[in-house]
């Protein structure tokens, strides 16, 4: 029948609510098999379970027998079909548990950067102008410059490191991500300057992370001036925001 082919489809790698799901998807299944194919023999059954026990003359020998049959054989399918389910996905994978099959199962990106995000917000100090943001997979922490570097400075406040330390250890504890350190400023300066300080910010930042024990490898540091304000630079709060050093995480 149809249904054997549609449960045979569905993964079998599964824990105990999905062998549920599974469970009532095969009971539809059957019942709709059931009743496409057999309404009109459960039907005659029933009528003649019915004459039998009324003693309507006239009706065939057969027909109490065939309708008690008919409703005995589809109870009995139906409901090994359901004990056979919720048995468990296990005894259809030999060698292999539905515990082990979950333990099995890769952590999704979304909760792998969820639980990150978690850690940096307990860890990190929150100082103005300092933020943490995601967006689906990403986590975007946003630092701003002021907090780590003095004014036209590319050196590191004597605190930035320390700043800086929580994320390294998230970072560190969740290795199968990658990351960018990107720096922007405001427009003030000319166009090659933007570029070379933003550029040298980043590269600060990111050997603070390599410092802290974080692979080289995982790390790509870049400057990208003014391109890229947030805000108007016409004004002195527009320019101190758009003066940052953003760490960019993604699962790999």
């Amino acid at each position: 029948m149809s249904f054997f082919v549609e449960v045979r489809a569905i993964p079998l790698s599964c824990g105990e609510e999905s062998t549920r799901r599974l469970a009532v998807e095969v009971t539809r299944c059957l019942f709709a098999e059931m009743t496409r194919r057999r309404a009109w023999r459960l039907g005659r059954g029933l009528a003649g379970v019915k004459r039998a026990r009324r003693g309507v003359p006239g009706n065939h020998p057969g027909s109490a027998i065939q309708g008690r049959f008919t409703l005995r054989t589809n109870c009995f399918v139906l409901l090994a079909c359901i004990a056979f389910m919720m048995s468990g996905c296990a005894s259809l994978m030999p060698g292999e548990s539905s515990k082990d099959a979950n333990k099995s199962l890769a952590p999704t990106a979304g909760g792998y950067i969820e639980r990150q995000e978690a850690e940096l917000v307990q860890r990190m100090t929150r100082a103005d102008g300092t933020s943490i943001q995601r967006e689906q997979d990403k986590l975007c922490i946003t630092f701003n410059c002021g907090v780590l570097f003095p004014d036209d400075s590319t050196e590191l406040k004597p605190d930035a490191p320390a700043r800086i330390a929580p994320v390294a250890e998230v970072l560190a504890k969740y290795p199968a991500t990658s990351i960018k350190v990107d720096g922007f400023t405001d427009r003030t300066g000319s166009e090659k300057y933007d570029h070379e300080i933003t550029e040298s910010r980043a590269t600060a930042v990111r050997d603070v992370l390599v410092g802290k024990g974080i692979d080289p490898a995982r790390i790509r540091a870049r400057g990208f001036g003014d391109s890229k304000p947030l805000t108007t630079n016409a004004t002195d709060e527009g320019r101190r925001t758009n003066r940052r050093v953003t760490i960019t995480i993604a699962p790999l």
